[in-house]
């Protein structure tokens, strides 16, 4: 029997590889893993499905997560910086003692999630599926966001979809969907922290000259931040 299940994992992992070779995307899937697992830096990953593991201790940074599961997991004491999830299911997972600085859940399941003991800095929760004796957590460190209704005009408009013509900019969709409109989550952080106009002068020259690969909006706002010289 185990002979049999060390072929099948084995027969999985030449079949990724080989998807990996050509370009395919090749989800992350992991559950039921006995051991700590490390964290991740600098990447995005999309569809990731993990069940029931464990991240003790690790820290993730620059890491953008699209879609997918990270279920009934434990993530406490970790370290969070600067990183996107958007449209991940995190039910049942526990986040207990860990630190969160500019990180990003964008319509979100959290339910079932402890909190306890966390620590938050420029965090914002969009769109998510919160229980209520969560929220009263979140709260008090975080952002809350339920409602972007707001406008634009259209020459911010223009100069984001002049974004895509630099891949890294907008390889992993971050002011843009994939439908080439506005991510308005994206973007109402973007104009909390910068005005119209300061974006579309920093976008217009990164355009043409930024070649560092853009993972979430953090790196973005880190840029501009940068860019005018002011304080993150």
């Amino acid at each position: 029997m185990k002979s049999y299940k060390k072929k099948r994992k084995n027969k999985l992992k030449q079949r990724r590889r080989r998807k990996s070779k050509i370009g395919v995307n090749t989800p992350f899937t992991l559950s039921n893993y006995p051991k700590k697992l490390g964290g991740r830096t600098n990447s995005y990953e999309y569809k990731i499905n993990i069940h029931n593991c464990c991240f003790n201790d690790a820290r993730f940074y620059r890491m953008r997560y699209r879609a997918g599961h990270i279920t009934y997991s434990f993530l406490r004491r970790v370290e969070f910086d600067n990183v996107d999830y958007i449209y991940v299911n995190f039910k049942n997972t526990s986040f207990k003692n860990s630190s969160f600085n500019q990180v990003v859940f964008n319509g979100c399941n959290l339910t079932g999630i402890d909190f306890s003991g966390c620590k938050f800095k420029d965090v914002y929760f969009i769109n998510c599926k919160i229980d209520y004796s969560t929220k009263t957590i979140l709260n008090k460190n975080g952002y809350i966001i339920n409602n972007l209704q707001f406008k634009y005009s259209d020459l911010l408009k223009n100069t984001l979809l002049k974004t895509k013509d630099n891949k890294s900019l907008e390889n992993y969709n971050i002011l843009l969907t994939k439908q080439n409109k506005a991510n308005k989550a994206m973007l109402y952080i973007l104009l909390k922290k910068f005005t119209e106009e300061d974006i579309i002068i920093f976008l217009t020259k990164a355009i043409n000259t930024n070649k560092t690969q853009m993972y979430t909006i953090h790196d973005y706002i880190n840029s501009m931040c940068k860019y005018y010289k002011i304080d993150v």
